[in-house]
């Protein structure tokens, strides 16, 4: 906000903006206080003093948007030259005494200055964000991989800030933008790279073996954002994520480039179904493998499982006007009450789905509410078992993110139905992965 006083106002001190010096800022601030703000880019030419301003400091000043209510920062940086020479002229006309008949008419009658005409520039939104981190360090304006991080949300299943041990022998797929390209070879000369991708939770390095990097190594570019399909390896005690599939984004038509939507979707790897081993090296504990089963409830009325599920969730069936509660009180319904209803498919890789459904929850009770939620799985098998989670008190600052969690393996609506749960199919599957799942919520 440029409201003086607005409480909603990002204040960045002028003397911060990288190449600025306190000097150049303290003649600004002075001129400022003494006669007004400047009131448009050809008056602000016309009152600054050019030994102290120079061509570098006014370029990273309007490149970090000091300058963005005079003009536009394209047009600005574009036309520098020609500012700095009418701040010149003005200076000379200023120290030499020379004057118009304007003068005559002192203080009451501004006199007027050369025209100041520049061609506007626009700049790329990329470029003007990439000059907002070098000279500020940081991105004011707006992070640029938030807009393509909903667009691109469907497509991953990680974060970056996920990625760990437990994805060992796994594929993922993840964006981010790429903030960093260190160049390597391997022990046979061959080049290869170390990319680090950011996105909104954190950052990762992926590394381009020779294969990869040569396919890819014109769109692993500093500022690009990128879709990756990754394997994930444990070497030498070293987590690697090892690219195999790799597409821009891009931002100004808000789409992918060169984008198979087969090619990047996550396969088993070499440790997929071996959750068990994997967790046996985590702080999570394994379940219980001594034989004993978990006492099954008996079976309703229509043969469907009943009774609390571990964690105090419960499984329910969506037959016709058939309603159960829960432990807070909520009800299923096949009806359309309102509440969140979100699906999501088990997977191969048992680990990842337990840690999936136990984010999700932890999202649910950081926003507790009245709201009732529903977990619709997707097994295997093909059965499909509906759970009530912890109720939320508001689902649209929830959704973006849980889109994000379950990426193309499940999908979230409000006010919606989930598909309906056969009394047939629900006593007939087999036991084992949605109970499962279900421990991951204790």
């Amino acid at each position: 906000s440029s409201g003086e006083g607005s409480a909603t106002a990002i204040r960045f001190g002028l003397a911060q903006v990288k190449n600025v010096g306190r000097a150049a800022v303290e003649t600004l601030v002075a001129e400022r206080e003494e006669n007004g703000p400047f009131r448009s880019l050809r008056d602000f030419a016309g009152r600054i003093q050019p030994r102290e301003l120079k061509r570098r400091v006014l370029e990273s000043l309007a490149k970090a948007g000091a300058l963005d209510d005079l003009a536009e920062r394209g047009t600005v940086v574009a036309g520098i030259d020609r500012v700095l020479s009418l701040a010149q002229q003005e200076q000379r006309r200023r120290e030499t005494g020379q004057t118009s008949m304007f003068d005559l008419f002192g203080d009451q009658v501004d006199a007027p200055l050369p025209a100041l005409e520049l061609d506007p520039v626009e700049v790329p939104r990329r470029e003007r964000l990439q000059w907002e981190k070098e000279l500020l360090g940081t991105y004011i304006s707006e992070h640029p991989y938030r807009q393509a991080a909903n667009v691109l949300a469907e497509h991953i299943t990680a974060q970056a800030a996920e990625l760990g041990r437990d994805h060992v022998g796994s594929e993922v797929a993840l964006a981010g933008m790429v903030t960093g390209v260190r160049s390597l070879a391997t022990r046979q000369g061959r080049p290869f790279a170390a990319v680090t991708v950011e996105d909104l939770s954190g950052s990762v390095e992926l590394t381009l073996w020779p294969e990869a990097y040569e396919r890819y190594r014109d769109r692993a570019v500093p500022g690009n954002v990128v879709l990756a399909k990754a394997s994930v390896r444990n070497r030498a005690d070293r987590l690697t994520v090892a690219v195999e599939e790799l597409a821009p984004f891009d931002l100004e038509s808000g789409r992918l480039i060169d984008f198979v939507a087969t090619r990047f979707r996550p396969v088993g790897g070499p440790g997929a179904g071996r959750g068990a081993d994997r967790r046996s090296g985590g702080s999570e504990p394994a379940p219980a493998t001594d034989g004993e089963e978990t006492p099954r409830p008996p079976p309703s009325a229509a043969g469907a499982p009943a009774g609390p599920a571990p964690g105090g969730l419960r499984a329910v069936e969506s037959g016709e006007g058939r309603e159960e509660r829960n432990g807070r009180g909520g009800t299923a319904t096949g009806s359309g009450a309102p509440r969140l209803v979100i699906s999501m498919e088990e997977t191969t890789d048992e680990g990842a789905d337990r840690r999936r459904i136990r984010r999700l929850v932890e999202m649910l009770q950081g926003s507790a509410g009245d709201l009732p939620v529903e977990l619709s799985v997707r097994t295997r098998s093909g059965r499909v078992v509906r759970l009530m989670l912890p109720g939320v008190a508001d689902a649209d600052p929830l959704l973006p993110r849980i889109r994000a969690l379950l990426g193309v393996l499940g999908g979230v609506a409000e006010n919606g139905a989930a598909p309906a749960v056969t009394a047939s199919a629900a006593s007939a599957a087999p036991r084992g992965g949605a109970e499962t799942l279900l421990a991951a919520a204790r």
